[in-house]
């Protein structure tokens, strides 16, 4: 939960201090807000589970969360930091093709 709230503060913050969002940061606005609610919510969610459900063994929930984490939190990682990595700079623009316009530059 609280990675959720820093990801939506920082999310929150895109633009700032103009307000301006490069066509990058739009493009990437929606999944990214739908990828922190979801965190938000697996994140209450394993509270619940932890709290409430006997049956829920320490090797299942370690499972479950790893694989919300490969699902949710890596992706949520790798959005921000995409402009950075080559090999997913090379992927956004094959799968898109075009520029990724990420407002570096002249």
């Amino acid at each position: 939960m609280l990675l959720a709230l820093g990801s939506y503060t920082a999310q929150s913050m895109q633009g700032f201090p103009d307000g301006g969002l490069t066509p990058y940061e739009r493009q990437t606005l929606r999944p990214l807000q739908i990828l922190i609610a979801t965190c938000f919510i697996q994140g209450f969610y394993f509270l619940y589970l932890g709290v409430m459900d006997k049956a829920v063994t320490a090797a299942r929930m370690s499972l479950m969360i790893i694989a919300a984490a490969l699902v949710v939190v890596v992706p949520m990682m790798i959005i921000p930091s995409c402009p950075d990595l080559p090999i997913c700079r090379a992927a956004y623009e094959r799968i898109l093709n075009t520029r990724m316009d990420h407002g570096e530059g002249g």
